[in-house]
């Protein structure tokens, strides 16, 4: 069966992989972190752990568009919102920039490297330039 959430894909890791190595855990980590940061935790003190948050550029700044109908995928709840009011388009960044900074916060209590990886982005560019930043860091 797949793995469908951040915590069941932590305690797999655990489970199955006793040799230490790199785990990349690619998500948007919109899940409570509660729910995941004690298995992520354990991989950490195993593994080199990297987060890899994956965004699109349409979370963090709002599309210049009249209303749109946003959908939440686990439940289903929708919502319309105009994107071109100034107040909404404050929010929507706020909103990026604060579930970015949970992340990073969570990421630091537990030891690991978060990667960014927005979708339009040329992504072996993005991961190549993370891991020369990380390995002259770790070099210092």
């Amino acid at each position: 069966a797949p793995v469908s959430g951040l915590k069941e894909a932590f305690e797999t890791v655990l489970g199955v992989e006793k040799r230490r190595g790199v785990v990349v855990a690619l998500s948007d980590f919109r899940e409570a972190a509660g729910e995941w940061f004690s298995p992520a935790r354990l991989v950490a003190r195993r593994h080199d752990l990297i987060f890899g948050f994956v965004y699109d550029v349409r979370e963090a700044e709002p599309p210049r568009t009249g209303t749109v109908e946003l959908i939440d995928p686990e439940s289903g709840e929708r919502v319309v919102v105009d994107p071109s009011s100034p107040a909404v388009a404050k929010e929507w960044r706020a909103g990026f920039q604060r579930h970015r900074k949970e992340l990073l916060e969570t990421a630091a209590r537990i030891g690991v490297d978060v990667m960014e990886l927005e979708t339009s982005a040329e992504l072996s560019e993005t991961v190549a330039g993370f891991f020369r930043r990380r390995s002259g860091r770790r070099r210092r």
